[in-house]
């Protein structure tokens, strides 16, 4: 079955070269409510094409309720799929037990702001600051949507905030009538390298105005779409912010 794009590892092959090196980050301007995620640096175990080794994989789907299962079991590895805010905090609750699980992107009083809902679906946006750590685990996120259209998000991953970003997994689609979108990763592995996160597909605003990059279009890079030019904006971003997990 075709799935559409092939989706980017948690360890690119180096032909590829758009993940190679360590994360640079910037620094946040105070008082913009965007959190900084710094944790330890460890190993990681994942194959070249972003699918874990038997046993590697993370499991979320026994924190899910039936209708997440089936979610859950519809998409393939590495694959995001749509789940409801119980859900969601379902998988935050249990992995907390045996992992450290964190947020990147929007503080939480961020992503309660509901500004207007007319992000450019198109458009890719990067916080910066949003970090991916080695040796975790991106176990999905939560995203404004414009609630008139059916909303799709795709996450992506980089090198730096302003650099090459391809997609982590095709993307998920939920339905009409939506305000908050959260997504899940079916068996994620962990990252070999740090990365900055990014999104396309969230719409929904927020009312305080942040400085941020975006990009609006891809360039093809060994047949992978990938977002390279990135533009300075200071205005009212999309929401988004970016569930991780790691080992305690």
């Amino acid at each position: 079955m075709d799935r559409g794009p092939r989706h980017a590892s948690e360890d690119v092959p180096s032909r590829r070269s758009v993940l190679a090196g360590a994360v640079a980050l910037p620094t946040a301007a105070a008082g913009l409510g965007i959190t900084t995620l710094v944790l330890p640096t460890a190993a990681a175990a994942a194959s070249d094409d972003g699918i874990a080794p038997a046993g590697g994989a993370l499991d979320v789907r026994t924190y899910l309720s039936e209708a997440g299962r089936a979610a859950h079991d519809a998409v393939g590895a590495g694959d995001l799929f749509v789940v409801d805010a119980d859900d969601y905090a379902a998988v935050r609750t249990g992995l907390s037990a045996t992992h450290d699980v964190t947020t990147a992107g929007m503080s939480d009083a961020l992503m309660a702001e509901r500004g207007s809902a007319n992000w450019t679906a198109t458009s890719a946006t990067t916080l910066g600051d949003s970090v991916w750590p080695a040796g975790g685990y991106l176990l999905g996120g939560e995203f404004g949507v414009d609630p008139a259209l059916t909303p799709s998000v795709t996450i992506l991953r980089g090198a730096s905030a302003t650099g090459d970003h391809v997609a982590v997994g095709a993307a998920a689609t939920g339905v009409v009538g939506t305000v908050q979108l959260y997504v899940l990763r079916r068996d994620p592995v962990v990252t070999a390298t740090a990365a900055t996160l990014a999104c396309v597909g969230a719409r929904g605003r927020t009312t305080t105005s942040t400085s941020f990059h975006y990009a609006t279009g891809t360039v093809d890079v060994d047949g992978v779409p990938t977002y390279r030019t990135w533009i300075a904006t200071t205005t009212a971003p999309p929401r988004q912010q970016y569930l991780l997990a790691t080992p305690r």
